[in-house]
């Protein structure tokens, strides 16, 4: 059984599950998000609205904010991402962005999964950017014809191809077993862990790096990556987000992060007594 954890704020996606997951007791809902004030009665009550009207038997819905939260604090997306793992009520959890949704998960797939599911083991859903107006796939086949038709391809192959490379897209696209991978620097898949591993490092707030830092982190860990030959995750087009615009045109905001990312690193050696570089 596998808890899916997401954060922000999209209704949309609460829908998207529903559709592919709808009717199945095997997954619970976790939703994490950070609101001013003002915002908190609304989202409760729309928040209630989508819920009751759902046909899923498991939802797990967690409101939070920051107190004396303002505009201008950098979004604590990895404090809330262990916020939705702590909350899980079942051991292995996988941790995706709201905008994202699971593709159908049927009971021969997920008894192809469940011996990969180890408590030092990150089992990585290939992640997929679809057109705005495209429908969602329905299956392997239709998905993989829709990447030969240029109406779908790997997450941001190419703003940024480090990203998800060591996935290895094109042994996925021919691949009937899972399996294993090599951990790649600016690797941030999108995977299921126990919920007992190591947690997001919160002290990464807002765009850039935050994910990667929790690859890195189960790299140095000694997690293996293992990757589902049938199972993926479907991004949905859109514009660029306030956040990731700021951050892209913001010199400061990126060397900061680079520098966050290199005191991880020499954290990470220290924390789990890994050989310094000569």
């Amino acid at each position: 059984c596998v808890c899916v954890c997401a954060v922000s704020v999209s209704v949309c996606v609460f829908r998207a599950i529903e559709v592919v997951w709808g009717g199945t007791n095997t997954v619970d809902i976790m939703k994490a998000m950070i609101l001013t004030k003002p915002q908190r009665a609304y989202a409760r009550k729309r928040l209630r609205e989508v819920v009751q009207g759902s046909s899923m038997r498991l939802w797990t819905v967690t409101l939070a904010y920051e107190q004396d939260a303002t505009e201008q604090q950098a979004y604590p997306i990895n404090a809330l991402r262990n916020l939705a793992a702590a909350h899980s009520p079942l051991p292995y959890v996988l941790h995706i962005d709201a905008d994202f949704a699971p593709g159908p998960a049927s009971e021969d797939m997920l008894n192809l999964l469940w011996p990969h599911l180890q408590p030092h083991t990150a089992l990585v859903v290939p992640a997929f950017e679809i057109d705005a107006s495209a429908a969602m796939p329905k299956s392997k086949e239709e998905l993989l014809a829709m990447v030969a038709a240029g109406d779908a391809s790997p997450f941001r192959v190419k703003q940024s191809p480090l990203m998800h490379a060591a996935t290895n897209y094109t042994h996925w696209g021919l691949a009937t077993q899972p399996y294993s991978i090599t951990f790649q620097d600016k690797y941030e898949p999108y995977y299921i862990v126990h919920r007992d591993g190591p947690v997001f490092e919160e002290s990464f707030r807002g765009y850039g790096s935050n994910k990667a830092a929790h690859a890195l982190e189960l790299f140095a860990a000694g997690f293996t990556f293992t990757v589902a030959p049938s199972w993926w995750l479907v991004h949905r087009a859109h514009a660029p987000s306030r956040a990731a615009t700021g951050f892209v045109h913001n010199a400061h905001a990126r060397l900061a992060t680079r520098i966050q990312r290199f005191e991880l690193v020499v954290e990470l050696l220290r924390k789990y007594h890994l050989h310094q570089c000569a």
